[in-house]
Parts: C-alpha cells; structure tokens; sequence
C-alpha cells in the first residue's frame, strides 16, 4: 500500500524499499522517535493484507483496502 501511495519505493535491482521523499522520510523518523510504534505497526499489517489481496486476486479486499488506505491519509 505505501509503494502504491507513493510513500515507498522499489528497487528491483537491488530487491529492496526505499522512501524515495525527504518529507515522507522525515516524518518516518518523527514516528519512531514518538515511540508511536503502534501506528507504524497498524500501517505494516495493513499493507501486508493488501498485498496479500492483491497476490490472491482477491478485487473485493483490495478496492475495501485502498479506499481504507486513501480514507486514512
């Protein structure tokens, strides 16, 4: 989901994430510094079942999961 909001992004040369924005970045160093790890954590489970939606095929969760997603931010 964050790759889809553009908050992440793929390298598929080296297979990994990255947040491509300074601002995005910022703030994801305020998250962990507030200990606001359970917000964060929330943010991973929901990505984690949307991609999971998406590998399963699964259109129903996958349009509930980025509307949910676009409701949040």
């Amino acid at each position: 989901m964050l790759i889809h909001l553009g908050y992440l992004s793929f390298d598929r040369v080296k297979s990994e994430c990255y947040i491509p924005n300074y601002e995005v970045a910022g703030e994801m160093v305020n998250a962990v510094k507030s200990n606001k790890w359970d917000i964060v954590a929330d943010a991973l489970d929901k990505s984690e079942q949307l991609l999971q939606a998406v590998l399963d095929g699964d259109e129903e969760a996958v349009a509930i999961g980025v509307d949910a997603a676009h409701d949040e931010g």
